[in-house]
């Protein structure tokens, strides 16, 4: 099965050093309930239909210590299912996801013993004692009043560097 390009892709996932995974095209997009997705299309060839066909089974692997809510369909997302690809119908938090991850990375990620699978940990218990829609929200609203995305982020580093450290940080995750 081979991801394909389609119209909607606005987005390259990378697929790192893992060699059985490849560069995946994607969109980043919401669904017909508003809330953020990212939409990708696989193309099979004909062994894998005829074997689907035969068994009836599609395998989903993610890759990782997180499975996200995952919608395997036959329809296409856009044309038949409602999903929507415009960036003002994106919340905040995923437009500036990829700023305030650079932020946050420049905080607390610790080459000396993290990798992507514990930062995605990280962030996922930090998700729990901190709101990003707000934190996103925030960015926002300060972008409106003229404010820009890297000044906002920065006073947000600053206040976050006095509630708590690098190494603070770092070690309570680590003693879980």
């Amino acid at each position: 099965m081979k991801s394909e390009n389609f119209e909607q892709v606005n987005l390259k996932l990378k697929a790192g050093d893992n060699p059985n995974t490849n560069d995946l095209d994607a969109c980043r997009c919401v669904n017909q309930d508003n809330i953020p997705s990212i939409v990708a299309k696989f193309k099979l060839d004909e062994d894998e239909i005829k074997r689907i066909s035969e068994t009836g089974e599609l395998w989903i692997c993610m890759m990782g210590n997180q499975w996200p809510p995952v919608l395997p369909t036959i329809h296409h997302p856009f044309d038949e299912l409602g999903f929507k690809i415009h960036d003002s119908g994106l919340p905040a938090t995923m437009r500036y996801r990829e700023k305030v991850d650079e932020m946050l990375r420049s905080l607390y990620y610790n080459d000396d013993w993290m990798n992507e699978d514990l930062w995605n940990e990280f962030l996922s218990s930090m998700g729990r004692k901190f709101d990003f829609v707000a934190f996103g929200n925030i960015i926002e609203e300060a972008v409106r009043n003229g404010h820009s995305v890297t000044e906002k982020l920065e006073e947000c580093k600053r206040v976050m560097l006095k509630n708590m450290s690098k190494d603070q940080i770092a070690s309570k995750f680590r003693q879980k």
